[in-house]
Parts: structure tokens; sequence; C-alpha cells
């Protein structure tokens, strides 16, 4: 993973990566590459958007889950989605705000309240 063209720079990068496979499971730079290249780009964003089936013995859902978790940081966020519109609404609100403004994901948490 190389610098890219950011560092003096008013532009930010932001990628929200899209992932919604149940049973492939992706590649990652390591946990390492991936502190260095964001220590080497501090206004690039990588969002993830996890849409996969319901977890069963069939499909690699918490295995994929943990490898997308790699590409966290406490400025990017990790949405874990099911294929239900609400839910998949929800999570790609939690995106909208601009990365730059975000609070760290540690600061807050989101809660789902039933509805009567």
């Amino acid at each position: 993973m190389s610098e890219l063209p950011l560092q003096e720079s008013d532009y930010s990068l932001r990628v929200i990566l899209i992932y919604a496979r149940s049973h492939q499971i992706p590649i990652c730079p390591s946990k390492q590459e991936i502190e260095q290249f964001y220590n080497a780009n501090p206004k690039c964003f990588i969002d993830t958007v996890y849409l996969h089936d319901v977890s069963e013995d069939s499909n690699s859902v918490v295995r994929i889950f943990d490898v997308l978790g790699c590409l966290e940081n406490s400025k990017s966020k990790h949405v874990e989605l099911t294929r239900h519109r609400s839910r998949f609404l929800r999570g790609m609100t939690e995106l909208l705000s601009n990365p730059l403004q975000r609070l760290e994901s540690s600061a807050y948490k989101w809660v789902i309240v039933p509805e009567d």
C-alpha cells in the first residue's frame, strides 16, 4: 500500500466498501499494513458496510465480519447489516456524516429501540 497525494492538500479521500457475500472470505492487508497506511494517509477514510445472509453453519458470516473489521480505525466505520430494509437504512444513515467531523467510534453507541 502506498501513500496517497493527500498530505499537503485540503482534500480527503473517502471510500465506502460495500461487501455483500456470505460465503466468500475477502483478502485484506494485515493489521500492521492498514495502520501504516492510515498513518501515511491521515485524510483517507475507509468505511465498510457488510450486507449478509443470516448466519448459518453453511456460510462464513462471522469470519468475513472479522476480516473486514481489520480495515477499521478510530475514524472509520464498520457497519454490519442483514438484508432487512430498516437495518440497511439505519446503517447507511450512520455513514452520512463527513468523516472529518465524526466523533471517534468509541465515543458513541447506536441503540435500536423496539416500536410499540
